[in-house]
């Protein structure tokens, strides 16, 4: 019997062809949560194949490697389809992983204040 508090917890808000995900796991890793992500992203894409997709990661700590292939495929699959992702208020220790792996161009600075 597998307990839903250790299912991947992912809340999606959905907005036209605009989808703001945010992860309320500290940890991004593992195969399931892989598995999680890729159908979260793929359920939007089917949906809006344009999709500008932002994702908060203000309570991350770490990102697996295999994450950031899912979110790299992700990427590749939306810019086919005209689509964008960008990635939301990432912490320091995110921050390094992105910069080595040249993912952190998907980095976007943002103002909610107006």
């Amino acid at each position: 019997m597998t307990d839903s508090s250790d299912r991947p917890q992912i809340d999606v808000t959905r907005r036209g062809g605009h989808a703001r995900i945010r992860f309320t796991d500290e940890h991004l890793s593992g195969d399931e949560f892989v598995t999680e992500i890729r159908s979260t992203l793929d359920r939007i894409m089917q949906r809006v194949p344009g999709a500008q997709i932002e994702i908060e990661m203000q309570n991350v700590a770490d990102v697996s490697s295999a994450v950031l292939g899912e979110l790299t495929a992700a990427l590749r699959r939306l810019k086919q389809n005209g689509g964008q992702m960008h990635l939301l208020r990432p912490t320091p220790q995110v921050m390094e992983i992105l910069a080595i792996t040249k993912l952190d161009e998907l980095v976007q600075e943002i103002d909610e204040t107006g």
